[in-house]
């Protein structure tokens, strides 16, 4: 086969003029839309920050524990728990808070909300989340006793386990934060933020600080996303709307964590401003490695086969937040694959 022409016989180029590679259409439109709605879990963090931070205000790296914990009931019930925990010592505390959460779960209630979110955020609950981090900081164990506290989509039921020297140690860890994160200064830019980043990134694995401290490239998507959110709640809290960018910043320093390597599409070296002022983008720079994420739908469930979605439309009912938003039972069971408990019980 001979080459690829373009107009008039020309050799098509494969890089553009200024020698990197140029975008496909499909990468553009993620990003030219002017709106952009983040997460729920993002939202939770971003809508009760004041709060968390006044509850936690000599104690900023429990901050960090609040937003690994990922669902927004978790965060409710783990500050609720801080909150009415006795006179004690703070790492005993935050035991007893952990163990509050757990136990609100009990209630079918409760329950049913944590399902519902499960299915809604779709995150990689493996990596953070509720059921991850108490059995990491020993707060649970798995149990066969028909009264264990149920914490994730499966059958799978945990009991509470006593306070330890090992969690004393853990929860230690993320109390040892406080004085770097208080010290960052507000992220105005890009450069201010990866600045801030790293202090945070080296802190973590110096204090070795339960599922943050991985320094292998292979382990970064929990610290970065876990820094990612307190940054941008702090921003949102010091009325920085989005980060700022010098003339001589460019994608690799755009904020991660980036699952869907979009840096190395855009092109590492390309400056930011390029992609602003001739590609049209209007996300702001840290949300561009989020909305690439969100757009590929890599959380989401494979598609059901046609005879398995009419069972699913025609025995099971909506889930209670489909329900009470309203839609379908077959955008609640079949399209989302949502496996929520059914807003009415059967007899």
């Amino acid at each position: 086969m001979g080459r690829r022409v373009g107009h008039m016989g020309r050799p098509k180029r494969k890089y553009a003029s200024s020698g990197l590679p140029s975008l496909p259409a499909a990468v553009l439109r993620i990003f030219k839309s002017p709106t952009f709605r983040p997460p729920a879990d993002v939202l939770d963090v971003l809508s009760h920050w004041g709060e968390w931070l006044r509850v936690f205000s000599e104690q900023r790296g429990l901050l960090l524990l609040v937003i690994i914990l990922k669902l927004p009931s978790a965060r409710k019930f783990f500050v609720e728990g801080f909150k009415v925990s006795g006179p004690r010592n703070v790492p005993e505390r935050v035991f007893h808070a952990l163990v509050f959460m757990v136990n609100s779960y009990k209630d079918s209630a409760a329950y049913r909300d944590l399902r519902s979110e499960i299915d809604s955020i779709k995150g990689p609950l493996r990596v953070h989340g509720i059921l991850m981090y108490v059995r990491r900081l020993g707060v649970v164990k798995p149990t066969f006793l028909k009264h264990g506290i149920r914490l994730g989509v499966g059958m799978q039921r945990f009991r509470i386990q006593k306070y330890t020297a090992t969690t004393r140690t853990k929860l230690e860890a993320f109390l040892g934060m406080h004085g770097v994160l208080s010290g960052l200064p507000l992220a105005w830019s890009v450069q201010t933020y990866n600045a801030n980043q790293t202090k945070v990134l080296e802190e973590l694995t110096r204090l070795r600080v339960c599922g943050l401290d991985g320094t292998n490239p292979q382990y970064q998507y929990n610290r970065q996303w876990t820094f990612r959110m307190y940054q941008l709640a702090e921003c949102r809290r010091g009325n920085v709307q989005r980060l700022s960018y010098a003339a001589q910043d460019t994608v690799k320093m755009l904020p991660g964590p980036d699952v869907k390597n979009v840096k190395v599409t855009l092109g590492m070296d390309r400056p930011l401003w390029e992609l602003y002022a001739h590609k049209g983008f209007s996300r702001a720079p840290e949300y561009i490695c989020m909305a690439a994420c969100l757009q590929g739908g890599r959380f989401k469930e494979r598609r059901v086969s046609v005879k398995e979605a009419k069972l699913r439309k025609q025995l099971t009912r909506r889930c209670c937040r489909c329900a009470s938003g309203r839609r379908s039972r077959y955008y609640c069971r079949v399209v989302m694959a949502h496996t929520a408990p059914s807003s009415v019980s059967f007899g």
